[in-house]
């Protein structure tokens, strides 16, 4: 990514930011300023049902990608605790939520972290600590063009493609549905979407 983002800059697809550090950021526009009354309003009750079963979907797809992985399966091949860890996901929603984040959830993007050995949810605590420091290289981050993360996106997809060798093709049951879903979450570049 670093290398992509400098040769950005050489070829002058993308400017550098007049300061590297910013401490110029204002989260009071953004904390606690839910609207409650207005979204039990009936005219948001199809978008909110969009939203969390979008959100249920791709948790699932997630967890599911990344359960064995993060050795979270059975010897039955069900994934263990997993009414825990959708309650623990829809928590880190509603709390990303409140401050006024967009959606705090579960990503396939931790397959590489299971990956590199992080199972016990001290990676992720270091991941959150890193994610406060970015507050402040925001003017460095957003330097950084799409394309840029285009390698750690291919690795993802790779650690996540692998598991479909684990799927028993030979049972019409089991691969069709299977199938389906891989071409839908790779036509619609949304896992939620595929699962859906």
């Amino acid at each position: 990514m670093v290398i992509s983002t400098m040769l950005a800059v050489a070829c002058g697809k993308v400017e550098l930011p007049a300061s590297l550090i910013s401490t110029q950021f204002n989260l009071s526009e953004l904390f606690l300023k839910l609207d409650i009354r207005g979204a039990l309003h009936w005219s948001c009750v199809s978008a909110i049902f969009t939203l969390m079963f979008m959100d249920m979907f791709d948790s699932i797809g997630t967890l599911v990608a990344c359960a064995n992985r993060a050795k979270l399966v059975d010897e039955k091949g069900q994934i263990r605790d997993l009414d825990r860890l959708l309650a623990l996901n829809a928590g880190a929603t509603m709390m990303g939520a409140l401050f006024g984040t967009s959606t705090t959830t579960a990503y396939v993007e931790s397959a590489a972290g299971f990956e590199q050995g992080g199972r016990t949810g001290f990676a992720s605590v270091v991941t959150a600590v890193y994610f406060l420091f970015g507050i402040f290289l925001i003017p460095l981050i957003a330097m950084v063009p799409p394309y840029a993360t285009a390698p750690a996106l291919i690795m993802v997809g790779f650690f996540m493609i692998r598991e479909v060798a684990r799927i028993d093709f030979s049972n019409m049951e089991e691969g069709f549905p299977a199938f389906v879903i891989i071409v839908m979450i790779a036509l619609s570049y949304s896992i939620s979407t595929g699962l859906a």
